[in-house]
């Protein structure tokens, strides 16, 4: 969107006296802004959509996860663009005063549309992609459970904690994954990019947005929220209990430690691999760009946008 519109400002680095000045001697007429699943991040966010509204321009939000979205009074988005119906109805249910919603898959894998690959289709030793979230103790609950899943099987594990996980950076990890008896190596500081660019049959997460680019490059997903681990934490923050992609049938979902079959299926049933990676495609738009749209719909919003509101 920022190439598009040719103006991009980090939040983090202006206060909300200094998004007022900019956007004042910048005649802007409507802001769009991210949100953020951070603290830091929602609270740069904040001071943003406080200042749009000081000077009383527009103001359009996108989220980048569903649920992200948060009301705070006085900095109510005009407009907010939403991932899917999931996400129009997750906010629904919160109650209170919503910012009229628009629907377009979201436009932050458009650099992966049009390429995207075939099903990845195990063969020898599978190898698993654990994408991890901030939440350490969640992530080891999970994680210990896969890695009794897979005891005794001939799989290796590419192990990807997530870059604000504290437990990460102090080593928590180490003696789990020494003791799993399966092959491992951490790729948490390699680029994305080239991690992809390995054979990867299947990402297992609790609910990181890893797994979705990995469907881009072909990669099912594996979604386990344990009771105890990030079911509860995922309500939490999002505001529901079961990730939109595996609502929309293109992801695989486990709720129980009884439920090792999803797993094993998900690694190992090839043709529902195939269905859940048919499903992927249609919901995430893997074909055609989605930027024109979002484009197109903010470019209706900013003619709707008084002038005299500058």
């Amino acid at each position: 969107m920022a190439r598009h519109y040719g103006e991009q400002v980090s939040a983090s680095v202006l206060s909300r006296r200094e998004w007022r000045e900019f956007l004042i001697v910048e005649g802007v007429r409507l802001l769009v802004c991210g949100t953020s699943g951070s603290e830091a991040g929602s609270m740069a966010e904040r001071d943003a959509r406080l200042a749009a509204k000081d000077v009383g321009i527009g103001l359009a939000c996108v989220e980048d996860f569903p649920g992200n979205y948060i009301h705070w009074d006085g900095a109510d988005a005009d407009w907010l663009v939403v991932e899917s119906e999931f996400s129009v109805k997750a906010y629904r249910s919160r109650g209170g005063h919503l910012p009229r919603m628009g629907v377009i898959p979201p436009v932050r894998y458009d650099h992966l549309r049009g390429s995207a690959r075939e099903t990845a289709r195990p063969s020898g030793t599978a190898t698993i992609l654990w994408a991890g979230q901030p939440e350490t103790d969640d992530a080891i609950a999970t994680l210990g459970w896969l890695l009794e899943v897979f005891q005794g099987q001939q799989y290796r594990l590419l192990f990807r904690a997530h870059p604000r996980d504290p437990g990460w950076k102090a080593g928590q990890y180490s003696s789990l994954l020494r003791g799993a008896g399966m092959a491992w190596e951490d790729v948490t500081d390699e680029p994305l990019s080239a991690t992809f660019h390995r054979h990867i049959d299947l990402t297992v997460t609790q609910f990181s947005s890893v797994a979705i680019e990995g469907g881009f490059h072909g990669i099912p997903a594996l979604f386990a929220l344990l009771p105890e681990a990030g079911a509860g934490t995922l309500k939490k923050l999002k505001g529901y209990l079961i990730p939109s992609i595996c609502e929309e049938g293109a992801g695989f979902l486990v709720t129980d430690r009884s439920q090792s079959s999803v797993l094993n299926g998900a690694l190992n049933d090839l043709a529902e691999r195939e269905r859940v990676m048919t499903r992927f495609k249609e919901v995430l738009s893997t074909e055609r760009p989605t930027m024109p749209l979002a484009a197109a719909l903010l470019d209706s919003i900013i003619a709707d946008v008084p002038s005299n509101r500058v």
